[in-house]
């Protein structure tokens, strides 16, 4: 109603230049005649500024474009407050990209559920997604997520085997035996089946990637930095 309110307004404002009354140029010179013009068409686009800005979600939708900066997912199923990492341990722009990911996970909303899908493309990636999840079953992924990414990206180390990945935890300071069994657990398996059903029904065809309410895609190449990447995040967080 204050929307149509103010366009009627407008377009008031816009008659009342290109047709004044009768008498509007009694008494008066032309320089003031040219001023009160200004004025009106002053206010006219100041109204028209008002009323585009007056919404963030519109500016926004200019800014951040379907099929640009996002894609919706086919056949998605909306899940309302949560974002979703696609990642890898062996992926150097996941490795790059983790600080900021942390950063921003101090600052998300507390409402906001995020988890972390690891990628199971070939058997070296598949080897790692066993590895974060054994260090999640043994609760240790939130002091160890850095850890392995170092390892593997800035100390140039290995891990393409189970026998090298329980070393690595090991060296981590977990007990050998808990390892070992976490590592050969059934609820293990389980994950990374849906994990790699997770990557085929969301149609993500590299990481890292972030799926935002169960239906919305983007990525660093797509956003244009990790900065707007994360600001793409906030904004389909609200859609």
């Amino acid at each position: 109603m204050a929307e149509s309110a103010l366009v009627k307004s407008i377009f008031t404002l816009i008659q009342g230049v290109g047709n004044p009354e009768p008498n509007w140029y009694a008494g008066v010179t032309l320089i003031q005649i040219r001023q009160d013009h200004m004025r009106i068409i002053t206010g006219v686009f100041l109204a028209v500024a008002l009323w585009v800005f007056s919404t963030s979600s519109w500016a926004f939708m200019e800014r951040y474009v379907e099929g640009v900066h996002y894609v919706k997912v086919k056949d998605a199923t909306p899940k309302p407050g949560t974002v979703t990492e696609f990642f890898s341990f062996g992926c150097p722009h996941c490795s790059h990209l983790e600080p900021a990911v942390e950063a921003w996970l101090k600052t998300k909303p507390a409402k906001v559920k995020f988890d972390r899908v690891p990628a199971t493309w070939n058997k070296k990636f598949q080897v790692l997604a066993q590895l974060y999840y054994t260090l999640e079953s043994l609760n240790q992924l939130e002091s160890s997520m850095a850890a392995v990414f170092d390892y593997i990206h800035k100390q140039g180390k290995h891990i393409h085997s189970a026998g090298a990945a329980q070393d690595f935890l090991v060296s981590l300071g977990l007990d050998r035996a808990a390892v070992k069994q976490a590592w050969n657990a059934e609820e293990i398996d389980d994950k990374l089946r849906a994990a790699a059903a997770a990557y085929a029904r969301n149609q993500v065809r590299g990481v890292p990637a972030f799926l935002v309410n169960g239906q919305y895609q983007t990525s660093v190449s797509m956003a244009g930095s990790e900065t707007e990447l994360f600001k793409v995040v906030e904004f389909l967080m609200n859609k």
